[in-house]
C-alpha cells in the first residue's frame, strides 16, 4: 500500500503553511487524495509528480549569463533639455 501524508507533512515538504498545503489539496494539486471524515491525505505518488512538476533542472551558470559574462551597459546620455 502507498504511503500517505498528511497536510501537516506536506506544509513541511513543501515549505509552506498548513494553510496553503490544505488549500493545494483540496484544489486537486497533488491528484487524487484519501478522505477520512474531514481529513484528506495525500497518496506518495501525488507528492512526487507535484514535486516533479514544479522542479527543473539547474540552468549551467555560463549559459545564464550569455556565455560566461554579463553583457556591458551603455552609459545613458541625457540629450539637449528644452524648457517650455
Amino acid at each position: 500500500m502507498e504511503k500517505l501524508y498528511t497536510a501537516q507533512e506536506i506544509a513541511e515538504i513543501i515549505r509552506c503553511s498548513l494553510y496553503t498545503a490544505r488549500r493545494k489539496i483540496t484544489s486537486g494539486e497533488f491528484g487524487e487524495t484519501y478522505n477520512s471524515g474531514k481529513q484528506h491525505f495525500v497518496y506518495e505518488s501525488g507528492l512526487q509528480a507535484y514535486l516533479k512538476s514544479r522542479t527543473s533542472a539547474p540552468i549551467p551558470y555560463a549559459k545564464h549569463l550569455g556565455g560566461g559574462c554579463a553583457p556591458k551597459r551603455k552609459k545613458a546620455t541625457p540629450g539637449k533639455l528644452t524648457f517650455i
